[in-house]
């Protein structure tokens, strides 16, 4: 995206707490030649989480922090079709494959 250090911009569903109904959250994928990626989430409000995937897509960590209570927290990742159910502790993201891998 020009102007950004982006692949590709965009809007998905997230919350960041148990039993909170999902709002949209901006994104931002950095996607590097080697088909790694990393997913920038802004929260509404402020804040941001980051999420990396490996080269066949899947996620496989994220940016834990003691400032927003995440060094304890445990990545869970459901695959629906093409879409990947995230969760970091209370926080749910909802990210279609294309997000990571691009057309």
């Amino acid at each position: 995206m020009p102007g950004t250090n982006f692949n590709a911009t965009g809007a998905i569903p997230c919350a960041r707490q148990a039993g909170q109904p999902t709002a949209e959250c901006k994104f931002g994928v950095q996607r590097a030649a080697d088909g790694t990626a990393t997913l920038t989430v802004f929260w509404p409000g402020g804040g941001s989480r980051l999420i990396f995937f490996d080269a066949e897509g899947k996620a496989t960590g994220f940016d834990a922090n003691q400032a927003d209570g995440s060094t304890n927290s445990v990545l869970k990742v459901e695959r629906k079709a093409d879409l990947n159910l995230i969760s970091i502790g209370d926080e749910r993201y909802e990210v279609p494959d294309v997000v990571i891998t691009g057309d």
